[in-house]
C-alpha cells in the first residue's frame, strides 16, 4: 500500500516480480523462501493459467498476485493496471516521481513504462 505520510515530495518504488516457495497456501503473512524473479516480458509463458498459475487482485495493495497450488509458488508483481493506479496516486498526492525496477525486463511495447506515460498524459 502506498502512503506519502503527508509529504508532498518523494518517490514511489514498484518492486519486481518475485517467486516465493511456500509449504502451504500463502496466507496470514507466512514466511516464504525466495526462489527467483521473472522478467515482465516472460509472464505470458512462465505464469500462464496453462502453467498452473491463478490470477488474483489484492484490493488493499492495488496489485495482482498469482499462485500455483500444485507447486506451492506465489508471485507478487505489478501489471499495467496496478502501475496505472499507483501513477494516479503519485499524481493525486503530488509526489516527486515514480520508478520501477527494471526497464530491461519490461515489455518492449505496452509495458509498465507505457502505462505510466499514458496515465500521466490522461491526467493532464
Amino acid at each position: 500500500m502506498l502512503s506519502n505520510n503527508g509529504n508532498k515530495k518523494g518517490l514511489t518504488y514498484v518492486s519486481p516480480s518475485m517467486f516465493y516457495k511456500y509449504t502451504q497456501t500463502p496466507l496470514a503473512y507466512q514466511a516464504g523462501k525466495f526462489v527467483r524473479g521473472v522478467p515482465r516480458k516472460n509472464f505470458e509463458t512462465r505464469l500462464s493459467a496453462d502453467s498452473g498459475f491463478v490470477y488474483h487482485w489484492d484490493t488493499t495493495a492495488h496489485a495482482p498476485w498469482r499462485y500455483n497450488a500444485s507447486k506451492k509458488l506465489f508471485i507478487t508483481y505489478d501489471d499495467e493496471r496496478s502501475i496505472a493506479e499507483k501513477t494516479k496516486f503519485v499524481i493525486d498526492k503530488e509526489l516527486g516521481g515514480i520508478m520501477f525496477w527494471e526497464l530491461g525486463e519490461d515489455l518492449y511495447k505496452d509495458g509498465l513504462l507505457d502505462a505510466i506515460y499514458k496515465t500521466k498524459n490522461n491526467s493532464q
